[in-house]
């Protein structure tokens, strides 16, 4: 009898552990969309602004004679609006794709994505950055 008890409390505390377990999850959720998606304050204009005048062409691409690039960077927006993390979907030449992250990470707040059209989420979000070298 005791046997059969402890095994139904070791049960019932994994179900119960398993549910905290689910919502814990379900807090810390990355969507790939929402109802309302992130958005950059003033706008995507404004945001490809940002990075153009905070972007540096690195000198090595200079010297290896690579004139431009594309870079596709994501990063997760999140629930409050911070950028979280940031990963290279498809990079080009290594000091672009540091450039890159860098930029990225030390962009300002966004307005977070939401769901349901009210509560605020994490989002992946998906940006593509040109380099091209300087005249």
């Amino acid at each position: 009898m005791r046997r059969i008890i402890m095994i139904l409390v070791v049960a019932v505390m994994g179900l119960v552990g398993g549910y905290c377990f689910a919502q814990d999850s379900e807090e810390d959720k990355v969507y790939m969309a929402a109802s309302t998606m992130p958005s950059f304050p003033g706008g995507d204009a404004e945001l490809m602004r940002w990075i153009n005048s905070h972007i540096v062409y690195p000198e090595s691409a200079v010297k290896e004679g690579i004139t431009s690039g594309l870079v596709i960077v994501q990063f997760v927006v999140t629930k409050t609006g911070k950028i979280g993390e940031v990963k290279i979907v498809r990079g080009h030449f290594p000091d672009f794709d540091a450039e890159a992250v860098r930029v990225v990470k030390s962009l300002p707040d966004f307005n977070p994505g939401k769901k349901d059209g009210w509560k605020p989420v994490n989002v992946w979000y998906t940006l593509p950055i040109t380099f091209k070298a300087p005249k």
